[in-house]
């Protein structure tokens, strides 16, 4: 056996010692151990000889064993963009064992070509300053954009969450990110959870009026939703990327954990898939920055019920106001809808609700029919 550089070293020493011309007080202070570490270079000196000075890596107690290591290693090559948390949920997944994301990391630095083992050197000469809502009901509402079925072209994602819990409370894949579709998306919010405390959102036109010469053009549907169940809507600054940050590693999220772990049939099917998978982020996923389920977080609510008595149909909808004319009709997108003899002549409100394909017509804080967007007269 090779003798080391250090056991010669410590040999020199403990030698004197053995032979008593050194105290082990004196061997403490000039190797710097403790007293119970000279002494068991001595036992090990006296039976061994200076091999025994040699030292012996040992396995830890906790290290994981080759068949773990084996399975990190398979998960990872099966998608070589799963991140260590995610490799760590299907390990649980599929034997039950529960290891932390760095020890998913440190496998595949020794064993895995494609880890990235550089450390971000980059230091911020501005100081972050943590936010975060006290109480579940601050919603973030934001959209992301990917081709991600084929034969489909573009599709949307249109995501609500919650600051305090981080729980995805929405989500809606689409066609088209447009004002139904994300009055759409707040409404089913609302529908499970309650009127929130508040709504952010982007400088979009869709939420915020457009200024054209210095003068603001009214409130957008959105906004005015939002007013008439009592929720502030309101939308970042603009360039500021930080504001968003939050639902933005979510949209990363969903991505790796959910879009590119799937196959999807059409838009139908991943709207179905998603809301199952929702289901389960809220309840079971552990997130890492509260290290909590987002569920666990919900009963610490700042939300309000719905008011009494109001149909989200005259919420979610699109409002605009037409005369009714000497025919006891009126017309909206090119068609004819019969309204009523006793209306000619007054002006109706059109509470008109794409998704539900149908229009509730108001007159004087009363409806007075219902009509279907496919029974006009002609």
């Amino acid at each position: 056996m090779k003798i080391t550089k250090r056991a010669q070293d410590i040999a020199e020493v403990i030698a004197l010692v053995d032979i008593k011309a050194k105290s082990v007080e004196e061997a403490v202070d000039e190797l710097g151990k403790s007293e119970r570490t000279i002494k068991r270079y001595l036992k090990k000196f006296r039976e061994e000889g200076i091999e025994g000075l040699n030292y012996r890596s040992h396995n830890a107690w906790n290290r994981t064993d080759e068949a773990l290591e084996n399975l990190v290693v398979e998960i990872k090559n099966e998608r070589t963009g799963r991140s260590c948390p995610h490799i760590k949920h299907f390990v649980h997944e599929r034997t039950g064992k529960k290891i932390p994301r760095y020890t998913v990391w440190r496998i595949l630095n020794r064993r895995h070509r494609d880890v990235n083992t550089k450390r971000n050197n980059f230091v911020s000469t501005e100081p972050i300053k943590p936010y975060e809502m006290k109480r579940f009901g601050d919603m973030w509402i934001d959209t992301c954009e990917g081709y991600w079925l084929k034969g489909y072209g573009k599709i949307y994602l249109i995501l609500i969450i919650d600051d305090y819990s981080r729980g995805i409370l929405a989500g809606i894949f689409a066609l088209k990110d447009d004002a139904a579709n994300n009055m759409l998306a707040i409404r089913s919010a609302i529908e499970k959870y309650g009127v929130p405390h508040s709504i952010k959102a982007d400088n979009d036109s869709k939420f915020k009026p457009i200024r054209k010469k210095d003068k603001e053009q009214g409130i957008t549907e959105i906004k005015r939703a939002c007013n008439e169940l009592g929720a502030v809507l309101f939308t970042h600054k603009p360039y500021n990327a930080k504001s968003k940050g939050k639902i933005e590693k979510r949209f990363q999220f969903i991505d790796g954990w959910f879009i590119k772990e799937n196959e999807f049939k059409d838009l139908e099917d991943m709207n179905s898939k998603f809301g199952g998978w929702t289901e389960w982020f809220n309840c079971d996923h552990v997130v890492g920055s509260i290290n909590a389920t987002p569920k666990s977080r919900f009963e610490n609510s700042n939300t309000k019920p719905l008011p009494e008595g109001v149909n989200l149909d005259d919420i979610f909808c699109f409002k605009e106001t037409r005369l009714v004319r000497r025919d006891a009709a009126i017309s909206y997108n090119g068609n004819k809808y019969e309204i009523g003899a006793e209306y000619m002549g007054k002006q109706v409100t059109l509470h008109v609700a794409p998704d539900k394909n149908k229009i509730r017509v108001w007159h004087d804080k009363t409806l007075i029919k219902t009509i279907s967007l496919k029974d006009c007269t002609g």
